[in-house]
């Protein structure tokens, strides 16, 4: 198969719903089975976000390279021209994808402080 963005935008979009939904749907289930009070919808949301933020980060791209595809990421001087990063950017790499992944990490923890407070 040959790559076309006809066809991987819409992967990417599908792609992004499928994590949508999961997300929704385990911070769902979580508030059914927490009592259904303020607290527990607040954190059947962190859930929510946790799971889109590091789907938006990357998390599984970089699970890919490292587990499934030949045990590490690409070097530096390979472009991920396919990310929809590097049509933003105009440049995408394995340092790039781990900065994003860092922030998204980051972000994560950061909300799950102020959840949980």
């Amino acid at each position: 198969m040959r790559f076309s963005f006809d066809w991987a935008s819409f992967y990417w979009a599908v792609y992004g719903g499928v994590f949508t939904v999961f997300g929704f749907a385990v911070g769902f289930v979580y508030w059914l089975g927490s009592g259904r009070s303020c607290e527990s919808a607040k954190v059947g949301l962190g859930l929510f976000f946790s799971v889109f933020l590091l789907f938006l980060g990357g998390l599984t791209d970089v699970f890919w390279f490292v587990f499934w595809d030949g045990g590490g990421l690409p070097s530096a001087e390979v472009a991920w021209w396919w990310m929809p990063w590097f049509r933003i950017f105009g440049f995408w790499n394995s340092y790039a994808q781990l900065g994003l992944l860092a922030v998204a990490f980051l972000v994560v923890c950061v909300f799950w402080f102020f959840i949980l407070r």
